[in-house]
């Protein structure tokens, strides 16, 4: 097992911060925000030096970067608020591999589910505080959801 360089962890963290914004903005439902804070966090992703990671743990990397900019294009490009919260459920599933895997620095953060999302499915997302503020919802049902992990760095 490949240690996780703090120099990637601390840039890992910095598009986490960025990510905030988005998850406001989601929050707001406030799809113009939306697309400007997901270019700003595909600009914080584009400034993790994947060269830090060594073997396997580059290859897993390089997955998740996929995964996670897709996301975040759609974000960016999409027409209206259901369509971005949809991209935005993904990044978040592959954020999380990504914060597991790889590990931030001097965080806790909240992984946070609503189970009525899209119809039942359910979705997840971050939060930086432990009170709920749903962003598949927003003002409709600002509280729905619960608290699935916390994670703490």
């Amino acid at each position: 097992k490949h240690e996780i360089s703090p120099k990637f962890k601390e840039q890992l963290t910095i598009v986490y911060n960025t990510y905030l914004q988005l998850y406001k903005a989601m929050f707001n439902s406030d799809s113009a925000e939306v697309a400007r804070q997901a270019a700003y966090v595909a600009g914080s992703l584009k400034k993790v030096n994947m060269e830090l990671l060594e073997g396997k743990t580059h290859i897993q990397w390089m997955g998740q970067l996929d995964k996670l900019n897709a996301s975040l294009d759609k974000m960016e490009h999409a027409t209206g608020i259901e369509t971005q919260r949809a991209a935005f459920a993904d990044f978040n599933l592959a954020f999380y591999t990504s914060a597991k895997t790889f590990g931030l620095q001097n965080v806790t953060t909240y992984y946070q589910y609503c189970p009525m999302a899209f119809g039942q499915k359910g979705a997840y997302w971050f939060s930086d505080i432990k009170e709920i503020k749903n962003p598949y919802f927003g003002a409709k049902m600002p509280g729905c959801g619960e608290t699935s992990e916390t994670l703490s760095y």
